[in-house]
């Protein structure tokens, strides 16, 4: 069933639905939907619903809601990723945010540290983030997913460490010098379950040693993971943090 986005000022007591203009197009002129279709429909903040298309003139003007179907106490992990994303130079940032969304991300923070290549002006970091929060909605949408994952401006090195401290969050790093057994590593850090984790991806080159360091110095728990004998690219790197916490919530979750 299609899912579409419905901003919570354009719900009216959880039973009328206005959709956008966007939506609306695309559910009445790309996907054909008429008067009596049912459609999936979430709030991002959590919530999602099962309506009925009431009026469509071209484009939907108003979804009444047939049986709330509030999806988020089993497709939401119960612990909130936070990822800490170097801006890579070869991959399209908006693929990385795509599939960290299907992986059930909450939080994504670029990130420019020493070897990122790309530097982003104002003008561009602001362009991008536009795009950013696009992809973030769009991977939602493909996933039934009834939030949409937060897409922060880029944030530099240092700042994120500040950030990812003040959040109280245990926190791990990918680095490939380190040779502890991940999966003994996320274990630890996830028992008992904490309420949110922060997760730290580097660029091409990975993080230095000056950058490990200071991460010790401002996240005094913060523990190092290696993914394995072969050195990964910055996207497959985060799409396997990912989905391997994934797999150790869902396992420890007695839901």
């Amino acid at each position: 069933m299609p899912h579409f986005y419905c901003h919570p000022e354009n719900i009216t007591n959880q039973k009328e639905f206005k959709l956008s203009p966007e939506e609306s197009r695309h559910a009445a002129k790309v996907l054909r939907k008429i008067e009596g279709d049912e459609i999936s429909l979430f709030d991002g903040k959590g919530n999602s619903f099962r309506g009925k298309i009431t009026s469509t003139a071209g484009v939907v003007s108003g979804v009444i809601v047939s049986s709330a179907d509030d999806k988020s106490p089993s497709s939401r992990p119960p612990v909130k990723l936070c990822f800490y994303q170097a801006v890579p130079k070869k991959y399209k940032f908006e693929d990385i945010i795509d599939k960290l969304s299907q992986l059930g991300v909450s939080k994504i923070i670029p990130v420019i540290t020493e070897r990122t290549i790309v530097r982003l002006s104002a003008d561009d970091a602001s362009r991008k983030l536009v795009r950013w929060r696009a992809a973030a909605l769009a991977a939602s949408k493909q996933c039934g997913r009834p939030d949409i994952p937060e897409v922060l401006p880029p944030a530099q090195f240092a700042d994120a460490l500040s950030a990812a401290a003040a959040s109280g969050f245990p926190a791990i790093i990918a680095w490939e010098a380190e040779k502890q057994n991940a999966k003994k590593t996320i274990r630890e850090v996830l028992s008992p379950s904490p309420a949110g984790l922060n997760i730290f991806i580097g660029p091409e080159g990975g993080f230095s040693v000056r950058e490990i360091e200071l991460a010790f110095a401002i996240l005094a728990s913060a523990k190092t993971i290696g993914l394995g004998p072969r050195i990964l690219r910055a996207d497959t790197a985060a799409e396997a943090v990912a989905a391997i916490l994934g797999y150790e919530i869902s396992v420890d979750d007695p839901r």
